[in-house]
């Protein structure tokens, strides 16, 4: 009797791991679907060292690449060469890593060489260790009469 109430035990707590993994996927599916379904905001997700590991349409909207285009590459791409040699993109990934978050306003460069007036904020993503495992990068266009110096 024992034997069958342990085992019953077993199956059912089984069960309720298999539902629950299954809800969880179920959640992520969804969220993931609604991150990259999001068009007004360029939303990237981003390695330790800045190179872009996810794009949803919004970044392909405002930034012109497509994913394939860009995953891989640094988010370095994005900044003028005045911000590239202020060392720009590793201050605000280095910001980031500190303070769990970076914000920046300025000037941004598109796949085909424009330049449009973005707001980014650089989140860290951090492990269960509290260790920092990548980073988030959302950026929204602002209109010209937004721009602050």
């Amino acid at each position: 009797m024992l034997g069958q109430a342990t085992d019953l035990l077993d199956k059912r707590i089984h069960e309720i791991v298999i539902e629950t993994l299954a809800e969880k996927d179920i959640k992520v599916i969804r969220f993931n679907k609604m991150v990259n379904e999001i068009e007004d905001y360029a939303i990237l997700l981003l390695d330790r060292e800045g190179n872009i590991e996810n794009w949803n349409k919004g970044a392909q909207t405002l930034k012109g690449y497509q994913a394939s285009e860009i995953i891989g590459k640094n988010f370095s791409v994005f900044y003028t060469p005045e911000d590239l040699a202020h060392d720009l993109p590793a201050r605000l990934i280095q910001q980031a890593t500190a303070n769990g978050a970076a914000k920046s306003q300025g000037w941004r460069i598109r796949k085909d060489g424009s330049r449009f007036w973005g707001s980014i904020l650089i989140t860290a993503i951090h492990n269960q260790g509290d260790e920092v495992i990548g980073f988030t990068k959302v950026t929204r266009l602002l209109e010209p009469e937004l721009q602050l110096n």
